[in-house]
């Protein structure tokens, strides 16, 4: 598991820079490179579908919280990022955004190496990336 990104790697280098595969029964679209990347989501359309973080949303569900914008689908996710968009597209508006956010990345980051076991393991992984998350967001 811990080289699942090494495999996908091999992959591009063996079918392309956009290659499809099915596993455990769903089939997903890889792309690697940036501007491929960009032009999909110009066209992706109103109600795109991403890419849910499942046991975020369980741990979310069992508790009684909310998913969380990024865990939405659709018209739901369509509905609440409306009130936003007129922030998030004006020039030069996510710039102010990006010194915090890359900090934050940068010192989740260090704080993986730092923790990290001798045999690569990260304590607690799940628990640090959804600090991480949350410091990010905020």
């Amino acid at each position: 598991m811990e080289k699942m990104h090494l495999a996908t790697i091999d992959r591009f280098r063996q079918y392309g820079p956009v290659y499809k595969e099915t596993l455990a029964g769903i089939t997903h679209l890889h792309i690697i490179e940036p501007d491929d990347v960009k032009e999909l989501l110009r066209h992706e359309g109103p109600n795109p579908r991403r890419i849910t973080l499942d046991p975020m949303v369980a741990y979310r569900k069992l508790r009684n919280r909310n998913i969380g914008m990024s865990n939405l689908q659709g018209d739901e996710w369509r509905r609440l990022r409306q009130p936003f968009n007129h922030l998030l597209f004006k020039p030069g508006q996510l710039n102010t955004y990006l010194p915090k956010t890359e900090k934050c990345a940068e010192d989740f980051c260090q704080l993986v190496k730092n923790i990290r076991t001798p045999d690569g393991e990260v304590p607690d992984f799940i628990r640090q990336i959804q600090r991480w998350t949350l410091e990010s967001k905020s």
